[in-house]
């Protein structure tokens, strides 16, 4: 057997040293680029900011090594599900929304071929776009004002049409239901390369297309909608007006976003060995008003969407099973045997697990889930924030299994010298009852059903709320139900921290087992960025979705 898997490694070799003698070049992201003649300017930026090497990555030799002569091996089966099968590749992935040079000679009044990285930058800063920047010339500095501007088009992850946002079990939106009856709005959000920014990914039913950083006013039961007599004013779908800009904008309607493309007409996408190339219609910028806008909403992210890894190797499957090993599970190794996770480092004696909970009918955000097992401990970076502030960082939980555990939090920016949230947080608290191995407990935290009385209803989520929890969201459903999981006693979001919060510091959470028994459970599946002027508006209370 071992005589076999290194026939495989000299194989892979040679195939490699062929294809390097031949001269063939594979056809990368920056392959696309310099060979694209729609692009010609973005790629003049992405030369300048020294990118081609990073967006010429394909897979990760070290892990085909460890894979292929069994360094590392698949996880042992999950106590209620399946085997953890390890992904066989560790592929690199981007996303690149680039504006045609059309766009380009449109906004600068000159021919494609005569736009220089120098004419761009004077637009930016005519612009007054990234002011913090520095604006010599030295564009391979990630704080350099034409890096900064060409990096925010970028992610390091592969993103295909049908991945851009996931419909699964948004209210209102049933996954297997053909024609794309899309209902409230999915938006995603993704950090970009180079410095950490926010990228908003969205579509709902009335934007009739996939639109970055769109910001639309909401039905939310909120603001002017808080006449909740009339249903439609509480049903989270767009009003039709969109949010004033704040702060320097490059467009007077820039919150209406800018179209990638519209679902009924054909898109014109390049599609790389790598990654995936979108044309948008306008210049894409981190404007003062987009991060006003960000800073200005509850930020909820699954899970998945953290981990690049997770999309650039077709991992994050809650649409479907996967095509070989077992159907519904991946397995990951602890960090010491490989680090397969850029963002997360596991600790040995971890077992982590994903669950694609495809056709399962769990009530968990797009149905999917990380689920941890072991005597667990591991460290997730966390996704930035758009500006300095007091936010809750929150965690998405599920209290209806006994199989829960209880878990410590640290949080900071030093990796090695975290700090303690508060108290170990017991998992196991529902609404209504704990849950544990040998039955279960009354658990009298307040939670109520809600009434047609919005008044109480508010004040009984105050009340959670100044305990650390929260109902879970009016935004999904099990992926079979119509009923929305706020109504689940068990189904609660719990506040892991309060506190201040700086845009441009990492930040990193710590999550260990406080349990003996290795066969509890963590369960992550979401986590929420919300600032202190959502959740403690004095005059427009955070709405339930």
């Amino acid at each position: 057997m071992k005589q076999k898997i290194y026939y495989l490694i000299a194989l892979c070799f040679a195939v490699s040293t062929v294809t390097y003698a031949q001269n063939i070049e594979p056809e990368t992201i920056t392959y696309l680029l310099r060979n694209t003649q729609e692009f010609t300017v973005f790629n003049r930026l992405v030369e300048a900011c020294g990118l081609q090497s990073e967006l010429s990555k394909i897979r990760d030799e070290e892990y085909e090594k460890a894979y292929l002569t069994g360094l590392i091996k698949d996880l042992a089966r999950h106590p209620t599900e399946e085997i953890g099968t390890l992904p066989e590749h560790r592929y690199y992935g981007y996303t690149i929304f680039a504006e045609p040079d059309a766009v380009w000679e449109a906004a600068l009044g000159k021919s494609a071929a005569a736009i220089t990285v120098a004419d761009v930058k004077s637009y930016l800063v005519s612009k007054g776009l990234y002011p913090q920047g520095s604006q010599d010339d030295n564009y391979t500095d990630e704080n350099n004002i034409v890096n900064l501007f060409t990096t925010y088009h970028i992610l390091p992850e592969r993103l295909a049409p049908a991945n851009l946002v996931i419909h699964y079990n948004e209210l209102g939106y049933y996954y297997r239901t053909q024609g794309n009856p899309f209902t409230i709005p999915v938006e995603e959000f993704y950090t970009t390369l180079g410095q950490r920014r926010l990228l908003k990914i969205y579509e709902s039913k009335e934007s009739y297309g996939v639109y970055l950083n769109r910001f639309p006013v909401l039905r939310n039961g909120r603001g002017p909608f808080m006449d909740t007599s009339d249903a439609s004013n509480n049903d989270y779908h767009e009003s039709g007006e969109f949010l004033p800009t704040s702060g320097n904008a490059l467009t007077q309607d820039e919150n209406q976003g800018i179209l990638v493309y519209q679902r009924d007409v054909n898109p014109i996408i390049l599609q790389a060995l790598n990654g995936v190339i979108y044309p948008i219609s306008q210049l894409l910028a981190y404007t003062e008003n987009v991060r006003t806008q960000f800073s200005l909403q509850r930020l909820r992210f699954d899970a998945a969407s953290l981990l690049p890894e997770m999309m650039n190797n077709d991992l994050r499957r809650p649409m479907g099973n996967y095509s070989s090993g077992s159907s519904t599970t991946r397995g990951f190794p602890a960090s010491q045997e490989f680090q397969y996770f850029e963002n997360l480092d596991i600790a040995v004696g971890t077992r982590f697990y994903y669950l694609s909970g495809y056709s399962r009918g769990w009530t968990n955000h797009q149905g999917d889930e990380f689920n941890v097992v072991g005597d667990y401990e591991f460290t997730l970076k966390l996704p930035p924030v758009p500006a300095d502030g007091t936010y809750e960082l929150r965690l998405g939980v599920s209290a209806g299994s006994s199989v829960r555990s209880i878990a410590q939090f640290s949080l900071g920016t030093d990796k090695e010298h975290l700090v303690a949230t508060e108290l170990p947080i017991d998992l196991r608290v529902g609404g209504l009852t704990k849950r544990i191995k040998t039955g279960s407990v009354k658990s009298n935290i307040g939670w109520e059903e809600d009434t047609k009385d919005e008044v109480h209803n508010r004040f009984v989520d105050l009340c959670l709320h100044e305990q650390g929890f929260m109902k879970g969201p009016q935004y999904f459903t099990g992926s079979y139900s119509t009923t929305s999981v706020r109504t689940l006693e068990y189904n609660l979001r719990r506040v892991v921290w309060r506190g201040t919060v700086e845009a441009g510091k990492t930040y990193y959470l710590h999550v260990k087992n406080c349990m003996s028994r290795e066969d509890l459970q963590f369960y992550m599946d979401y986590i929420e960025w919300c600032p202190k002027n959502v959740y403690a508006n004095p005059t427009t209370p955070e709405d339930i979705w």
